[in-house]
């Protein structure tokens, strides 16, 4: 601790203080008179291959600021609006880098099961719509190398990853926007964990955006956590999309309805390992 204390600028007692907070959060553990990191605390290593670090930042930033404003979001006839997250990420090159290597983290920790759980064939023309640094697109190709799979989304964001990753055999990126006319067609088309970002109107327009670059009979797959109809489980993360985008979490009967008006019909839905599941639905 005193070591820390030294590194930091913090007094002997205020570093111990904090390290046994920390200790409380299972992020450090104490063996004898020193401090390391847990195998929890690891995670915040920026070096870590699934690394949160880049997640810490950003909700020690307006992630948390933007929950003072929850009671007047509650109201019946509240003068809050949504905050624009997504401009406000590609006004800023840096935060648009470390925002999504947050995403890209969340995305290793839950969607190596992914690809499985799509049940491809191997060789369809596969949209990963909002695919960001193209963490699922990639795992898609080393399951199913013949794939064809595009990453679609910001101009900004498609930059940035070619940037990052450079060239990734099998995986094509392209610039475009969600709510406009997609310029390819697809036989599978992704929305991982996408439309939780978007309130049911703006997901809806989505929707019927990917519906018109599949065939009918093209498969649609969404990558969500699910909430239960009676159930509290995933309702922070809903507090926190309100907050944050203006967004929800969704139950499969929800999903449902909103698949029908966008001209889809729910087959099934497949649950993983991980905290998303994955809807499978067809284009009527």
């Amino acid at each position: 601790s005193d070591a820390l204390a030294e590194e930091c600028g913090l007094s002997s007692d205020g570093a111990t203080r904090l390290l046994r907070a920390l200790g409380e959060l299972r992020l450090v553990e104490r063996d004898a008179e020193a401090w390391g990191l847990s195998v929890r605390g690891e995670f915040l290593l920026a070096d870590h291959p699934l690394s949160l670090a880049d997640a810490a930042l950003e909700y020690s930033g307006a992630l948390g600021d933007w929950w003072s404003s929850l009671p007047e979001a509650l109201k019946a006839k509240g003068s809050w609006h949504a905050p624009d997250i997504f401009g406000d990420v590609t006004r800023d090159p840096a935060r648009l880098q470390w925002h999504h290597r947050m995403l890209r983290s969340y995305a290793r920790h839950d969607y190596a099961l992914i690809p499985d759980a799509l049940g491809l064939q191997g060789r369809e023309r596969v949209v990963d719509a909002g695919g960001g640094f193209g963490t699922l697109g990639m795992n898609i190709l080393s399951a199913h190398p013949d794939a064809c799979v595009t990453a679609l989304d910001k101009p900004e964001v498609v930059e940035q990853a070619r940037i990052s990753l450079g060239s990734v055999p099998g995986l094509n990126w392209q610039p475009g926007d969600l709510f406009e006319p997609l310029s390819v067609r697809a036989d599978v088309v992704t929305l991982a964990r996408v439309l939780h970002d978007w309130d049911d109107e703006d997901a809806l327009k989505i929707l019927s955006q990917a519906h018109a670059v599949l065939s009918p009979g093209g498969r649609l797959f969404i990558i969500e956590m699910l909430m239960e109809d009676q159930g509290v489980s995933g309702a922070l993360c809903d507090l926190h999309l309100l907050m944050a985008t203006g967004g929800r979490e969704r139950s499969q009967k929800v999903f449902e309805q909103l698949l029908a008006v966008a001209g889809f019909r729910l087959v099934d839905v497949r649950r993983v390992a991980a905290l998303p599941c994955v809807l499978h639905a067809e284009a009527l």
